[in-house]
């Protein structure tokens, strides 16, 4: 059983302290620790003393180096690994301490779960498989136990120490009566006690574990485990149909080829049973209707100019569109990728993950305009319905509504023929007719060149005064327009707060006016919630107030990406929920799933709780996608950083303001990585530090960011100095504070807590002490 705790404590000392045992299986002792050095929670394994001592201490960890190296997103990554105590008969290895629950849990709760359930939990353990086995490791205990969930995704665990103990086991463990591996998830190879394993057994172990989420049960059940290897070895594994009808074919196809008695008549490797089960995965979507992406409308007026109002259009008909309930909508973001492209609908429909397309066209001339609009299934490739709209501008809302009424109608009875329609009013910004019937159109047109520059204000140029020029050229013409000040009201917020374009305390002022007369002139008005929610959050320090405006945003209009994409930095900084912040940018990614910098927010997520090696094989994956994409590369180095790779963190802050053109954000990381790769050139930190100082005398500069810097360099009286100017100013880059990397080491100074408390976030203070 487990070793001594107190004799452990004393052995591991220097680098862990105990703090309860956590629960013991066929192997190891597992400990809730903190690690000493790395200041965070780990799961701390101890090997069995007789395991340890059949093992030997070298060749154990020898081989468990090969484990440490796996770096992949649903692989439960190991930090460390040694041995200790007088005699050295401790050999332990540490994993990230994950609070949510394991498949078993779900599964004793559950007995059978949803079969998309089931199928995206296989799915995600294979490709940690397939990756594993690329790299020559074989699992060898594959078992709901080891499968954990974090935010709502896999993780397997213990990855490789089965394989570790086997190699380095040998014929002892046969001689000590140990064996590796659990009987009812062992393929009939592994339980006869050959040696050649190889990723045909993990598949085959795989292959149970997908059977009992679908059936409630494995395949092979017997009164005893003798009697259960045996049936392994002579019958064939039953269809999972015959004891759950409702699973696809193709499902339960694949089942049946992991489950093979003959390892050559199972699929190669995990990745193949992957790859079947992302067929099976993109066919179901492909064939539910209620999934759909409305594509940019094309521009047919004569005027080339008219693409504001074309773009525009598009928005408009997403927003009427996400107001049908139970319809799913990929947002704009997404959408907007295959502009001028022609791509294949069934590619599209791939990639944006839907089984409906919206594409039209819009002309446009004088105060008419005429919208077609065809709906299309992706599976079969065929029109399911076609029409065309003629209308005065003014009542262009109505037409956009009518749209959203006749994809309503003709899906209803198709995905959900039960499912009442909520009215577009309550549900998402600019589009229901009822909040203007009749509108003026030179307004409405100035609000959609507005919109059109508001979207490209991070490409330089004029775009930001344009796209302020539009919506107040909107309000002048018709002051009851409530989306204009919707759409002011955020343009605002993100200045302060996405762009740091402009002090908090000059437009901030400004987007909580534009916010309030919003939601006066409609109350459901989604956007306008979630402007004045950030307002609260950054500028008035209200966590209250700003949670319930992103709940009513969301609830308003549940396909609002932005809402879900706010969420997320609300659980992030200020509750520090880690699971739920992922949850919410999952949601986003859901809805805007080839947005990077949603992808690239989940990795900062990660960084901040700890993840460091699965965000660097995300973003590593973001950057093969988009090699330019700075933000991933500022990312990158916070996590090199935070994980003490100090020059592979230089690297990627420098190729960050490299691509950024000297933002403050990036110099501050450049700053903050030569300091900590400790190559003495802290010269260059000053430098750097200085030349934004003396860009604040010209342009607004974050004094958070200032103050930062000055922290890494040590000089933590000027850095408290910038932070106090950072609360003068509201600057909203302030709520970082509760995610800065230790090794700046703002948190060993007493002033961190008085900063803490003054900007609203005792409770984190008090949570930290109890």
């Amino acid at each position: 059983m487990g070793s001594d705790i107190d004799s452990l404590s004393s052995a591991l000392a220097e680098r862990y302290r105990i703090q309860r045992e956590l629960g013991s299986g066929g192997m190891a002792t597992v400990y809730l620790a903190e690690d000493l050095k790395h200041q965070r929670e780990v799961a701390l394994k101890i090997l069995h003393p007789e395991l340890a001592v059949s093992l030997g201490a070298e060749r154990f960890l020898r081989e468990i180096e090969i484990a440490a190296r796996l770096t992949h997103p649903n692989i439960l990554p190991l930090f460390d690994s040694g041995r200790a105590g007088e005699s050295s008969e401790f050999l332990y290895y540490t994993m990230p301490y994950l609070t949510g629950e394991s498949l078993r849990d779900r599964l004793n709760r559950e007995k059978q779960l949803p079969i998309d359930d089931a199928v995206r939990i296989a799915t995600e353990v294979a490709e940690a498989l397939g990756y594993a086995h690329a790299q020559g490791v074989v699992h060898r205990d594959v078992k709901p136990e080891n499968v954990l969930f974090q935010a709502g995704h896999a993780l397997v665990a213990d990855f490789g120490i089965a394989h570790a103990v086997s190699e380095a086991g040998g014929a002892r463990l046969t001689e000590t009566g140990l064996a590796v591996g659990t009987p009812v998830y062992m393929a009939p190879e592994q339980a006869a006690g050959d040696r050649d394993i190889d990723a045909r057994s993990d598949v085959y172990a795989l292959g149970c574990v997908l059977y009992e989420m679908l059936s409630g049960d494995p395949p092979f059940v017997a009164s005893t485990v003798q009697a259960m290897l045996v049936r392994k070895a002579v019958e064939p594994a039953p269809s999972v149909s015959t004891v759950r009808d409702t699973v696809p074919p193709q499902v339960a196809a694949a089942v049946a080829t992991a489950l093979a008695r003959v390892p050559g008549d199972r699929f190669a490797n995990a990745e193949e049973f992957a790859q079947a089960l992302r067929t099976t995965t993109t066919r179901q979507q492909v064939a539910d209707r209620a999934t759909i992406a409305v594509l940019p409308f094309a521009n047919l007026s004569a005027d080339p100019e008219n693409e504001y109002f074309s773009d525009g259009i598009t928005e408009e008909i997403i927003n009427a569109v996400a107001a049908i309930r139970d319809l799913r909508v990929t947002a704009r973001t997404s959408a907007f990728q295959f502009k001028g492209k022609d791509d294949d609908i069934r590619d599209i429909g791939r990639k944006l993950g839907v089984g409906t397309i919206l594409e039209g066209s819009v002309r446009k001339v004088g105060d008419r305009v005429r919208v077609t609009a065809q709906l299309i299934d992706v599976a079969a490739g065929f029109h399911i319905w076609s029409e065309r709209f003629d209308s005065e501008l003014r009542d262009v809302f109505a037409v956009q509504e009518e749209i959203a009424r006749a994809i309503a109608g003709r899906l209803k009875s198709e995905v959900a023929p039960h499912a009442p329609q909520r009215h577009a009013s309550r549900q998402r910004g600019p589009a229901p007719v009822t909040r203007s019937p009749r509108i003026d159109p030179a307004a409405y047109d100035a609000y959609l060149r507005g919109r059109y520059h508001r979207r490209r204000m991070f490409s330089g140029g004029d775009a930001i005064e344009r796209a302020l020029a539009g919506y107040r050229e909107a309000i002048a013409l018709d002051p009851g327009f409530a989306p204009a000040y919707g759409a002011l009201a955020e343009l605002h917020v993100v200045l302060s707060i996405g762009f740091g374009a402009r002090p908090s305390r000059e437009v901030m002022p400004e987007a909580r006016t534009a916010a309030e007369r919003a939601l006066s002139l409609d109350p459901d008005l989604a956007e306008a919630h979630l402007a004045r929610a950030l307002v609260a959050m950054y500028d008035e320090w209200d966590y209250t107030a700003a949670k319930e405006g992103i709940d009513r945003a969301v609830a308003l209009n549940p396909s609002f990406v932005d809402a879900h994409f706010w969420a997320e930095w609300y659980f992030t900084y200020i509750e520090r929920d880690m699971e739920r912040a992922m949850e919410a940018n999952r949601r986003a990614a859901e809805l805007d799933p080839l947005d990077l910098n949603i992808a690239s927010r989940f990795t900062q997520v990660q960084i901040i709780f700890g993840q460091h090696d699965a965000a660097i094989q995300r973003l590593e994956d973001i950057l093969r996608m988009d090699p330019q994409h700075m933000v991933s590369y500022l990312e990158l180095a916070d996590a090199y950083g935070r994980r003490g790779d100090y020059d592979k963190s230089l690297a990627a802050a420098e190729r960050a303001l490299a691509l950024s053109g000297g933002q403050s954000v990036a110099a501050v990381g450049v700053a903050i990585a030569v300091v900590g790769a400790g190559a003495g050139d802290r010269d260059r930190a000053r430098e750097l530090l200085h030349q934004l100082t003396e860009r604040a005398d010209r342009e607004y500069v974050s004094p958070f960011w200032l103050g930062l810097g000055h922290a890494a360099l040590g000089e933590m009286d000027r850095a408290f100095e910038y932070l106090v100017r950072a609360q003068r100013d509201r600057d909203p880059s302030l709520l970082y504070i509760t995610a800065v990397p230790r090794l700046i080491g703002l948190q060993d100074d007493p002033r961190y807590e008085r900063v803490l408390r003054d900007i609203g976030l005792g409770h984190l203070v008090d949570r930290a002490g109890a």
